[in-house]
């Protein structure tokens, strides 16, 4: 008789602790994430991405000849037992040197990243790990962030090129060479018009 109520009160704060747990991993992604740009893997489709534990896209592959790959700016995070969600709209950043500051440009509506879970999430490692599989999470993300178009049919890694304005040669201005056989007056148009 006294098993059953200890037994229901057991029952009742193993779920408080778990939800308890929940939200703090959820409020430590959203620490972590939120009010970042984190780049997708996979080209961005026409709306909503929805992808499995292990980063594969459960969405239809976008048809046409190009693809977009890019950064998304996260404004909404949310986690429940079987799925991690974020919200935010398409984004990149770039230095202003006037003002010093790293600016932030988002475009197009807001989009929904859907993370379907094998497993509830234990801890904020198992997190970045399921994430890093849908997001560039290390190493230089910051080029990934970038709108990049890519060719659909194209399967090769894309090459990235480095520049700085010191190492670029200045390009040169219009040339172009007239041959001695034409006509001066063909050489040199003439402009005459009502103003003239």
């Amino acid at each position: 008789m006294i098993r059953r109520p200890v037994l229901l009160l057991f029952l009742i704060f193993s779920a408080l602790a778990a939800a308890a747990h929940a939200d703090s991993l959820k409020d430590a992604l959203s620490h972590k994430y939120k009010n970042q740009i984190l780049a997708l893997r996979s080209p961005f489709t026409a709306r909503d991405q929805k992808f499995d534990s292990a980063g594969q896209p459960l969405n239809a592959r976008p048809t046409g000849a190009w693809l977009l790959y890019g950064g998304i700016f996260v404004e909404k995070l949310n986690l429940s037992a079987d799925t991690l969600r974020l919200q935010g709209h398409r984004a990149t950043s770039y230095f202003d040197k006037k003002s010093g500051k790293l600016i932030l440009v988002t475009y197009d509506k807001a989009r929904r990243i859907e993370i379907h879970l094998d497993q509830p999430l234990n801890s904020l490692e198992d997190a970045q790990a399921v994430l890093n599989r849908v997001f560039f999470l290390e190493g230089d993300a910051t080029e990934h962030i970038k709108p990049e178009f890519r060719r659909a049919d194209d399967n090769t890694q894309p090459q990235r090129f480095i520049t700085s304005e010191k190492t670029v040669p200045p390009s040169p201005g219009p040339h172009i060479p007239l041959s001695p056989s034409f006509p001066s007056k063909l050489a040199m148009p003439s402009i005459r018009g009502p103003w003239f």
